[in-house]
Formats: structure tokens, sequence, C-alpha cells
């Protein structure tokens, strides 16, 4: 199950990093990869990126 989980947040970290900011959301990029508690998700993400899913949607695949 914790490769699952890691594997899930790196398919949202790729996602986030080429989502277009403009248009798209953390929350509905999130439900895509089966995400319900968004809360619980960006704490993950966190403790395994060292960011927010937010700062890495607005970075984008250029930052």
């Amino acid at each position: 199950s914790r490769y699952l989980r890691l594997r899930r947040l790196h398919l949202l970290r790729a996602a986030l990093a080429v989502a277009d900011h403009r248009h798209d959301t953390v929350m509905a990029i999130a439900m895509r990869f089966g995400y319900s508690d968004c809360g619980r998700m960006a704490s993950e993400y966190y403790a395994l990126f060292g960011e927010y899913p937010s700062a890495t949607l607005l970075r984008g695949v250029n930052g």
C-alpha cells in the first residue's frame, strides 16, 4: 500500500507540474487521482516533496 500511495503522489505531482494554473485547481486534479481528503493529501505531499501542491501548480514544469 505504501508503494501505491507514493506512486499516486508522484503521478499527482507530474500532473500538477504540467497543468495550467489559470484553468486547473489542485482539488480538481487531485480528485482525478482519487483523493477525496485534500487536507490529508496536501500534508502527505508536503512531507514527501517539501512543498505544497499549490506551489507545484503555480511553478509548473519550467520552475
